[in-house]
């Protein structure tokens, strides 16, 4: 939804952590796609992504930022798609699989994230699918028609060489549209990832007990926001 919808959520982040919060919009697929013949162009991954990485961009060079915030310590926070979408950003498909960011983050971007926490999280799609099949419609809708959905997984993405980046995954076992197995694949997959670049393992923190509330409500209290605060 709306980016508008979370002016409580800001405000329980920025009195927490004495820090100023964005909180960007982007472009939406619709749940069913146009008609081929329509003349409408169907907003597909990694689009949503790109409108991220404008905002980003401009927040890193912007005056009106410079002269509040610390530009090179950037903390991304996402929930559902959007723990996709900051996913994809930081990591990259396999070689010849999935859709690169064109253009891609720069560099002085990604050096500046510092950390991601992503809540209620879209990590693997397949396995999505396989718990939630009514799901089909909105995931086909909004990524490329070419080439396997598991192409899109972010459970399947490789870290990028540098400096390893903070994570905490969060989820709630009251959420009722998404489930732990996401969540918990991902959290094995980033550990894999950082064993396999001699990274600390530490860094991948997960929480999937301590925020109670269903998919979107949890987003509004309190102990979400210090949970999200914890990885500064």
């Amino acid at each position: 939804g709306d980016k508008s919808e979370h002016t409580v959520l800001a405000s329980h982040l920025s009195s927490l952590s004495k820090m100023p919060v964005a909180v960007p919009n982007y472009r939406l697929s619709p749940r069913q796609p146009p008609p081929p013949d329509s003349g409408i162009a169907t907003l597909r991954h990694p689009t949503h992504t790109q409108d991220i990485v404008l905002a980003l961009e401009t927040i890193k060079v912007s005056q009106q930022t410079i002269s509040v915030a610390d530009t090179s310590r950037l903390f991304l926070v996402g929930h559902s798609c959007g723990a996709h979408m900051i996913a994809s950003l930081v990591l990259d498909p396999p070689g010849g699989e999935g859709t690169q960011l064109d253009p891609p983050l720069s560099l002085d971007v990604y050096q500046s994230i510092k950390g991601l926490v992503a809540a209620e999280g879209i990590y693997d799609l397949m396995l999505l699918l396989k718990t939630f099949p009514d799901y089909r419609d909105f995931v086909e809708g909004a990524f490329p028609t070419t080439g396997s959905l598991e192409e899109y997984s972010v459970s399947r993405y490789l870290c990028r060489s540098g400096t390893a980046i903070s994570w905490l995954l969060i989820q709630s076992p009251g959420d009722t549209l998404i489930d732990t197995p996401q969540a918990e694949a991902m959290y094995q997959h980033l550990r894999l990832e950082y064993e396999r670049n001699g990274w600390d393992t530490n860094l991948i923190r997960r929480d999937f007990e301590s925020v109670k509330g269903d998919h979107d409500e949890l987003l509004s209290t309190l102990d979400f926001a210090k949970l999200v605060v914890s990885i500064l």
